[in-house]
């Protein structure tokens, strides 16, 4: 779908929240993207780009808990 993928905006948004509310433990409920499901040869999909998304967003808050945002879930 051409979305744009930007995980440093989820490590924003948790030290922004962290920042104006200092005592409240955090959880990320949903985060997703889509991409296209191409089937190979072998009836599996090489799921490259969703694998990476959702790497890049667990690098992302784990740069949010090493700031200090107690991230919980």
């Amino acid at each position: 779908m051409d979305w744009e993928v930007r995980p440093d905006g989820l490590t924003a948004v948790l030290l922004r929240v962290h920042h104006d509310y200092p005592k409240l433990p955090l959880y990320i409920t949903e985060n997703g993207a889509a991409f296209r499901d191409d089937v190979n040869g072998n009836g599996a999909i090489d799921d490259v780009d969703r694998t990476g998304y959702i790497a890049s967003h667990l690098r992302a808050a784990h740069t949010a808990i090493k700031a200090g945002v107690d991230l919980r879930g």
